[in-house]
């Protein structure tokens, strides 16, 4: 029932975001390289929300990102308000004992990264 409830509130907080703006207004705007609208935030950030559940995260969930930042962190972030999740930013320059220490500490379902190969030497997958 918990879920439930959440998920009305999650469709709710949406369309209620969605009202208050016009769809094609700029909700980033970045620079040379365009911007970003409210209605493609939003919908991205649906997205990302829903990928996150087919995964196995759950309300309540951990979310660690350790990636640089971009409009996709916000987007993450959003998503992670949106599904009900925990959202844990780390900065992308910490050292591996760093980064290592605030996963295990931090209980996450899952690490978010732009790292790459640099995750194989902490066996994180």
């Amino acid at each position: 029932m918990p879920q439930e409830k959440h998920r009305y509130q999650t469709r709710y907080l949406t369309r209620y975001l969605r009202s208050m703006w016009v769809a094609e207004k700029v909700f980033l705007d970045l620079g040379v390289q365009g911007g970003v609208t409210y209605d493609r935030f939003l919908g991205r950030s649906a997205q990302m929300a829903h990928v996150l559940v087919e995964m196995g995260v759950v309300t309540g969930d951990r979310i660690v990102a350790q990636v640089e930042k971009a409009p996709e962190m916000l987007m993450l972030y959003a998503a992670c308000v949106q599904g009900g999740f925990v959202f844990l930013p780390l900065n992308p320059v910490y050292t591996s004992a760093d980064t290592t220490y605030f996963l295990q500490d931090s209980d996450a379902a899952l690490l978010v990264s732009d790292k790459g190969e640099a995750w194989a030497n902490l066996g994180v997958s």
